[in-house]
């Protein structure tokens, strides 16, 4: 299974966003530089987030972005819902099959897509910044702005 690039960059501006202080803000620009990634592009997956209450923004000259709520209680299934929407994986698409409970291949697929779910529900930010290696939370804290 592969997710799409922004949630590749959704997840790596929330761990970013909760290596640093609770209080800071954080421009697009050194987020998107952090990542090599466009302010533009960026900015919508920002959007996604803070739609979901996953970020929270302060306009102006020295706003930006900050975690809407505490790290440990935002998942790595939180995330990747947010970017890539709630949709099933896989629907069944046999002609003449009328309901989802006679198609096998979807009722298995939905089987993992609850595994998986499972799974990534139980991964918090916070675990995350915490595993972090010494190296790179230096890297991260050099390019605090």
């Amino acid at each position: 299974m592969k997710y799409a690039q922004a949630t590749n960059y959704a997840l790596h501006t929330m761990v970013y966003l909760a290596s640093i202080s609770p209080d800071s803000l954080v421009g697009v620009r050194p987020l998107a530089e952090l990542q090599s990634v466009s302010t533009t592009y960026l900015s919508k997956i920002l959007t996604k987030l803070a739609k979901e209450d996953l970020v929270s923004s302060s306009p102006g000259v020295n706003g930006g972005y900050r975690l809407a709520r505490s790290a440990d209680s935002i998942t790595f299934l939180d995330i990747i819902e947010a970017v890539e929407g709630r949709q099933a994986i896989l629907t069944c698409q046999l002609a003449g099959v009328e309901k989802e409970e006679a198609c096998v291949i979807q009722q298995k697929m939905e089987i993992g897509e609850q595994q998986l779910k499972s799974y990534l529900s139980g991964i918090t930010i916070l675990e995350i910044v915490e595993e972090l290696d010494e190296s790179v939370k230096s890297f991260l804290l050099k390019h605090q702005r």
